[in-house]
Parts: structure tokens; C-alpha cells; sequence
């Protein structure tokens, strides 16, 4: 039967890589949130412009 031993240098460098890669998951997800949060408030900004013009044109004709 086979043991698996991990030394404390080795578990140390694998928590670090775990680390690291958990920080560039978490830094891209806040980045696409942020882009959609951007993308949303555009889009209601341009609603909030736009539909009061439409409302107001269509009621002249």
C-alpha cells in the first residue's frame, strides 16, 4: 500500500498557487460585472432620454 506524503513546502507553494488563481478568477468576475453594470446604466440612461422624446413627438401628430 502506498502513503502520500506532502511536505510543508510543498503544500505551502500549492496554497499559494491556489491563491494566486483564485485572485485572477475573482478580478475577472468583478470586471464582467462591472461591464454589465456599465452596459445596464447606459442602457438606462439612453431609455430615460429617449422614450420621453418618443412620448413627447407622437403626442403632436
Amino acid at each position: 500500500m502506498r502513503s502520500v506524503t506532502i511536505s510543508s513546502s510543498n503544500g505551502l507553494i500549492d496554497f499559494m498557487k491556489i491563491k494566486v488563481a483564485a485572485r485572477h478568477i475573482l478580478t475577472g468576475l468583478c470586471f464582467i460585472l462591472f461591464c454589465f453594470l456599465l452596459s445596464c446604466c447606459r442602457l438606462c440612461l439612453f431609455l430615460l432620454l429617449w422614450l420621453p422624446l418618443k412620448v413627447s413627438t407622437s403626442a403632436h401628430l
